[in-house]
């Protein structure tokens, strides 16, 4: 009887040693999920891009080359 609790005692925590770890692994996965992107406004439309997407030309972020196309043809056409 007593081999019985001691080998249900020893799989409880075992379960519990595993079953935190496992545990940790998920909360510090849904953390670097969430974390929010930066976004910039695009210099020439004011449209919000993402950081990682935008472009950076000559200092100012662009969300495609096109605006920084338009951009260049309206500082050249001044």
């Amino acid at each position: 009887m007593i081999k019985i609790v001691a080998v249900i005692v020893v799989l409880f925590l075992i379960y519990k040693i595993l079953f935190k770890k496992s545990n940790k692994n998920d909360i510090d996965s849904k953390d670097n999920e969430t974390q929010a992107e930066v976004m910039l406004d695009c210099f020439f439309c004011d449209t919000l891009v993402a950081q990682n997407e935008a472009i950076l030309h000559n200092g100012a972020y662009f969300c495609s080359q096109e605006c920084i196309e338009q951009r260049n043809k309206d500082a050249f056409n001044r």
